[in-house]
């Protein structure tokens, strides 16, 4: 059994967090462009992806895959795979385009936001909404791809988590 190797908490926590969201936005952009059978075949797959020059893992190292929160790595992976149709139905109710015209980067960081919007409650949704624009940033388009995808989650995480959106534009801190 693969040992769960998880950073503790506080910034490490955090970093290792970080990481798992980058490698699933790896796995995820290679399962939207390569389909795959399953979530658990895009995570043996993302490991060989590190490094290699046609794909989009910019500078992400093996050692960084180790230090990444796996738990949450595998469990972004299969959620957004998983509940793919309907977390698309929601991106599409909030995007002014259809999805397929998305760039397919844009595509994987509006999907995993959204799978961790709607199945990660114990994430504060600021922070779910300034990590997917920081992939976006670093991995999207260079035509302000970030302020789309910010645009976008932020109207979906109001549809998935009304009350807790709700309080933080009354400018009280959201609960993590």
């Amino acid at each position: 059994m693969e040992k769960n190797k998880q950073a503790p908490a506080g910034q490490g926590g955090m970093r290792a967090r970080s990481f798992a969201r980058r490698f699933a936005l790896l796995g995820l952009y290679e399962w939207i462009v390569n389909p795959l059978s399953s979530p658990e075949a895009v995570a043996l797959v993302v490991p060989s992806l590190i490094n290699q020059e046609d794909t989009e893992s910019g500078d992400l190292t093996p050692e960084e895959f180790d230090a990444c929160d796996q738990e949450l790595f595998r469990s972004l992976l299969k959620d957004a795979i998983s509940d793919r149709e309907g977390l698309e139905k929601i991106i599409s109710r909030h995007i002014s385009r259809p999805l397929k015209q998305v760039s397919t980067v844009e595509h994987a960081i509006l999907l995993l936001g959204t799978a961790e919007l709607a199945h990660h409650p114990e994430t504060a949704y600021m922070v779910v909404i300034n990590e997917m624009v920081e992939l976006a940033k670093q991995f999207g388009s260079a035509e302000g791809g970030y302020k789309f995808v910010n645009g976008v989650l932020d109207k979906v995480a109001r549809e998935i988590r009304p009350d807790e959106t709700a309080r933080g534009r009354d400018g009280r801190r959201p609960e993590s």
